[in-house]
């Protein structure tokens, strides 16, 4: 009997095939991971190139709402709509020089000349797969207007 326990200890049929049955759910973990990252990065790029796009299309036109959602939704392409995306509505700011915020129906409080700032942000709705904490991802962009 002691035998035949000292031949199974040093016996190493197996073995390799016990170490990857032990390590195959982590890499496995890994992988679904690092899938799941890679795919709320590109579509955080994406997202971020739709409100640049939006972003452009304000400093030529900045008092067309309409006009900037249309066209970060028209950048969106191949999403349906119905995908948890939202476009809020861009947002004008203003500034005099120095960073004091005013309303820009106000803008003759600065000395010098007014900055007008637009931003457009885009958001969508993430469904992670395992373990990634992106429930919301977001683009956003901002152009000075003068």
């Amino acid at each position: 009997m002691r035998r035949g326990l000292l031949r199974g200890l040093r016996d190493r049929r197996g073995v390799a095939a016990l170490e990857f049955v032990l390590i195959l759910p982590v890499l496995t973990l890994i992988m679904i991971t690092t899938a799941d990252l890679g795919n709320a990065l590109q579509q955080s790029i994406r997202l971020e190139t739709a409100a640049r796009a939006g972003a452009q299309y304000a400093f030529s036109y900045p008092s067309d709402t309409t006009g900037i959602t249309d066209q970060v939704r028209n950048s969106l392409t191949g999403w349906p709509v119905g995908t948890g995306i939202t476009i809020p509505t861009p947002t004008l700011r203003c500034v005099c020089p120095g960073n004091a915020s005013v309303t820009c129906a106000n803008e003759d409080v600065c000395t010098v000349t007014t900055q007008q700032f637009i931003t457009v942000s885009v958001t969508r709705s993430h469904t992670p797969l395992l373990l990634t904490p992106f429930t919301t991802l977001q683009g956003r962009a901002e152009v000075r207007l003068r």
